[in-house]
């Protein structure tokens, strides 16, 4: 953090987007710790059959928590191409007029939906 702070200190940066980048990193940091980061890339080492248990394990058990993925997919096929994504304070997910690229399940926290061609927050 002491890099960061000397970088934008260095670069006149105004007070009030310093704080915000401050709280950014402080954010992904508390979220590195809290995900373990680590131990996913441990999983990911792991021989392939042992690989898939422990994700059809892991996600197999938030995908049939679901009707919709339950009654209408193999989840346990599913759950071995789950990849896990952090988002950062004020970062995008993906915005209005993208194409869809996936399923999204908001584990942990609150997010916001911004229709823009209206300017509606949907919390």
């Amino acid at each position: 953090m002491a890099k960061l702070n000397i970088y934008m200190k260095k670069r006149d940066l105004d007070d009030n987007v310093s704080v915000k980048v401050r709280k950014y990193f402080e954010y992904l940091h508390k979220e590195e710790l809290l995900q373990n980061t680590e131990g996913a890339s441990l999983i990911d080492s792991l021989e392939e059959g042992l690989k898939s248990e422990v994700l059809k394990n892991i996600y197999g058990k938030i995908l049939r928590s679901k009707k919709l993925f339950k009654l209408n997919f193999d989840v346990e096929n599913l759950a071995i191409i789950v990849k896990e994504k952090t988002v950062g304070v004020h970062e995008y997910v993906y915005k209005e007029g993208d194409l869809g690229d996936g399923v999204y399940f908001l584990l942990r926290g609150s997010l916001e939906m911004i229709k823009s061609q209206t300017n509606t927050t949907i919390q």
